[in-house]
């Protein structure tokens, strides 16, 4: 090796070690400074829920003054919960005070040395032309304001998607508070349908997903059905995923399985599913629309419930998603976003979605032979879907805290077992 070159070489291995150590020492501790957050639970979705709604609502409306959304500090922790579904570790809580809003967060960093934490403090002002920072410190280090913001849009675009912080950041116009609530200015632009929802929510997808192309090929498919009466528009549920299990095996071998059982069910989440299945699966099904169609499956039921239809089908989706890489797993979904209903709590919700999943991973699991035979063994909603006749009913939650506790509760986990072997004993699924 030439002496220049190997020069070159330990002087690059001197700076990067150094640099390294500057890390180490500035930016980064050995414990984390804010405390663990407890589980996001149905109300921080409902929170999420409601802010997202309310831009999509107001960033429809040709406004010139923007799409405004008010929060409350609660309002803004409870999305600092949900953050940490995507950010594995993270940590984060929000004060307001003195009109500006004070974060703290703790972020895990994989370390040489083990596991390390960049502690971020931040102060956000009320701004009138863009958002801005007014003091960052990072490990108990101050740093410039804009450096940080170049450091969190580099690192959020490599970790969620590029562009997707850049359109995050560039989003809010303006902030300013009303009382307790902070009031903030959207760029409609930023907000709209190429915007920062569809952008953040889309991005949350994993690589071996069906195109959007394939998943529309199966939702027309659906609606031709539906127009020609032959999937009906009240009844059972039944026809729909029989309809749907046979055009699967009629265009799929076993290396396309997966990926058309995928798209199909997803397009059929799309029109049968949750009204909120958008906010959760983003762009993955909804880069490429079908056509317009004035059928609908609204009142169509499955053990005679439309929630139980619902439930059913958004929670079979998001397990195929999950199944080929969406990094939302509809174990999440279940627990926070369709199993706890605002006032109580309904088993017969959870026996639907997981009778949904145990479809989803079955088809998946196996190969087209076995799809052929458990497509050819339905004949009754009760092949597929489990009977609630055993299952508690919706339930107060303080009736729920009565006899289960919480969720980590042997008897709350006797019903979840109970639900598991009654799946177990579908007809479809016996030898």
């Amino acid at each position: 090796m030439p002496r220049f070159l190997k020069r070159f070489i330990i002087g690059l291995a001197i700076v990067v070690a150094l640099i390294l150590v500057a890390i180490d020492v500035w930016f980064l501790e050995g414990s984390p400074k804010v405390a663990a957050m407890a589980p996001p639970g149905p109300e921080d979705v409902r929170a999420a829920r409601q802010f997202v709604r309310a831009v999509r609502s107001q960033s429809g409306d040709a406004q010139e003054e923007g799409a405004f959304v008010g929060m409350t500090e609660d309002q803004m922790n409870s999305m600092m919960r949900l953050g940490a579904r995507f950010v594995k570790g993270f940590r984060g809580e929000v004060e307001l005070f003195d009109d500006e809003v004070y974060a703290d967060v703790s972020v895990p960093v994989p370390w040489i040395t083990g596991q390390k934490w960049a502690n971020i403090s931040g102060i956000i002002p009320q701004f009138e032309d863009g958002f801005e920072m007014k003091r960052v410190v990072v490990s108990g280090t101050n740093i410039s304001p804009d450096l940080a913001m170049n450091a969190v849009r580099v690192g959020g675009n490599l970790a969620i998607g590029e562009g997707v912080v850049d359109r995050i950041l560039e989003a809010p116009q303006t902030m300013h508070f009303q009382n307790d609530i902070v009031v903030i200015g959207f760029g409609l632009d930023e907000v709209g349908q190429n915007g920062v929802v569809r952008g953040v929510f889309g991005s949350m997808r994993g690589e071996e997903l069906p195109g959007g192309d394939r998943i529309v090929h199966f939702e027309e498919q659906f609606i031709d059905a539906m127009e020609a009466g032959d999937l009906g528009q009240t009844g059972s549920y039944l026809p729909y995923i029989t309809f749907l299990l046979d055009r699967v095996f009629a265009e799929s071998n076993d290396d396309t399985l997966a990926d058309n059982y995928t798209a199909a069910i997803i397009a059929l989440a799309k029109i049968c599913g949750a009204r909120d299945f958008s906010l959760i699966i983003g762009g993955v099904a909804f880069d490429q629309k079908a056509k317009l169609t004035d059928t609908t499956c609204e009142n169509v039921t499955f053990n005679d419930r439309i929630d139980s239809r619902r439930h059913f089908t958004t929670a079979a989706a998001l397990q195929a998603a999950s199944n080929r890489g969406f990094s939302v797993s509809v174990g999440e979904f279940k627990e926070l976003f369709d199993a706890i209903r605002a006032g109580g709590f309904d088993f017969t919700d959870l026996a639907a979605n997981n009778s949904g999943i145990r479809l989803s991973d079955v088809v998946m699991g196996n190969g087209l032979n076995n799809l052929d035979n458990l497509r050819r063994r339905i004949q009754f909603e009760n092949d597929v879907i489990i009977l609630f006749d055993d299952i508690p009913p919706i339930m107060s939650e303080a009736d729920f805290d009565a006899r289960f506790k919480d969720i980590d509760s042997p008897e709350y986990k006797a019903v979840l077992d109970q639900i598991e072997t009654l799946i177990d004993g579908l007809p479809i699924y016996q030898p």
